[in-house]
């Protein structure tokens, strides 16, 4: 996601991240991939078990996941990961995004 946030930006689309991972992990990955988005830190699990994807996969973590919210934090459209690898390729969720917002705007 790092290498087009810029693209989604030029749309009016923010990039949030949520994250299992501790406060220091969480940054240190945030500084690994050089993120320009919000990563939040879920360590107590409150908000990936709010959205319903933590320990979907029965591995005590959140599984991959990507929402798609409208202004209204209206969930307009979801992808949750059947294995740790399984996200939508950003070209597609790219699409998917403007497709929807479109359609949320008419």
């Amino acid at each position: 996601m790092s290498q087009n946030h810029n693209l989604f930006k030029r749309f009016g689309i923010d990039i949030i991240t949520v994250s299992t991972d501790d406060v220091e992990n969480t940054d240190a990955m945030r500084n690994d991939v050089d993120a320009k988005f919000s990563m939040i830190s879920d360590n107590t699990f409150t908000i990936s078990q709010e959205w319903g994807v933590f320990n979907v996969l029965g591995d005590s973590v959140a599984a991959p996941a990507a929402f798609v919210v409208d202004k209204n934090k209206k969930i307009l459209w979801s992808h949750i990961g059947s294995s740790a690898s399984d996200r939508p390729p950003t070209d597609y969720l790219l699409a998917k995004t403007l497709e929807l917002l479109k359609k949320s705007t008419n």
